[in-house]
């Protein structure tokens, strides 16, 4: 799979975004100690320290573990040869095999492609998809995934309601941060 001019980032800017976007819609966040609010809020700022170690201590206090941006950046970490920025990627390139327990079998029938879901499926789960029409603000547009070069599209590692809200919106494409495998 190639990208139309991808440019390499550091994995700090991945995971500042993550951050970045995870304080904002969490209502978790406003629940963690004040003083490891300003750590992170710090971090996103973009002072030095070090990003495995804001994650993980990050993904501990929420207790989300198996949040899928941390297994890739934390445990699976030396499966990737580098990061990118995709500034333009199309849509219908994005897949997820899981997101909730209550979207996971119409995103089985949508064959796990995010585009499907949401043009044939997203309607059914107001709940989850209340703002249709009404995008995000233009940095928590960016979407986190991984090229599976096998199948020539891109895993959503972070962002699939907000791809959804986007698709839903008439977007056909949009900037993606791609961890690309050895």
């Amino acid at each position: 799979m190639q990208f139309l001019s991808p440019r390499l980032v550091p994995k700090e800017d991945v995971v500042r975004q993550f951050l970045r976007v995870e304080r904002k819609r969490l209502k978790r966040f406003d629940t963690l100690r004040a003083d490891f609010q300003e750590r992170i809020n710090a971090f996103v700022a973009e002072q030095q320290e070090p990003a495995e170690k804001i994650l993980a201590d990050y993904l501990d206090a929420v207790h989300d573990q198996d949040n899928p941006v941390g297994t890739w950046l934390l445990r699976r970490s030396e499966q990737i040869a580098h990061w990118i920025y995709v500034g333009e990627l199309p849509f219908w390139l994005l897949y997820s095999p899981r997101v909730n327990k209550d979207l996971n079998a119409a995103l089985t029938s949508a064959g796990g492609n995010v585009a499907k879901f949401a043009t044939e499926y997203a309607d059914h789960f107001p709940d989850q998809f209340p703002d249709r029409g009404r995008l995000p603000e233009s940095l928590d547009q960016i979407l986190i995934g991984v090229a599976d070069h096998r199948n020539d599209r891109v895993e959503v590692l972070d962002g699939f309601h907000r791809a959804v809200e986007l698709i839903r919106s008439g977007a056909v494409s949009g900037p993606v941060f791609v961890a690309e495998t050895q």
